[in-house]
């Protein structure tokens, strides 16, 4: 992989899926980016007064400050999160915030050969390999150790 251009799509999400990371958390990790990017906007309505509701309802949307006419926005904020994207995902948060950081560097185009290397290895870096997650024991299986 060293030397080779991680493309957004192909090489990105091969190198992600080798890593541990599942589907859920690449779906997640790429809405995160795009809303922190402000390229797409939490899905919402506004009312007459100019005051934000988020559609999907999560932990996140629900426990924020509730709209005013003088902070409209909090439902927004709190809807371009990580932490709201892996809940409406199902995903895990740090790995959401993994993908964002690695989409972020892969946004920056390398100026040189070098430069290009160099943000390989930053990917590489940021996606850490993560371990499966482990299945909760049942009680029977605690019965028989």
């Amino acid at each position: 992989m060293t030397g080779k251009s991680i493309g957004v799509n192909g090489e990105f999400v091969r190198l992600a899926r080798q890593r541990g990371y599942s589907r859920e958390d690449l779906i997640a990790g790429r809405e995160h980016y795009r809303r922190k990017s402000r390229q797409t906007h939490p899905p919402g309505t506004f009312d007459k007064a100019g005051r934000f509701t988020a559609n999907e309802r999560t932990h996140s949307t629900t426990c924020c400050r509730t709209p005013s006419r003088k902070w409209p926005y909090p439902e927004m904020q709190a809807a371009r999160t990580a932490r709201h994207c892996a809940e409406v995902f199902d995903a895990t948060e740090l790995h959401v915030k993994r993908i964002a950081r690695a989409l972020e560097v892969l946004n920056e185009p390398p100026q040189s050969a070098h430069e290009q290397i160099e943000q390989v290895a930053a990917v590489q870096n940021i996606l850490k390999p993560v371990r499966a997650p482990r299945k909760a024991a049942t009680i029977n299986s605690e019965v028989q150790q």
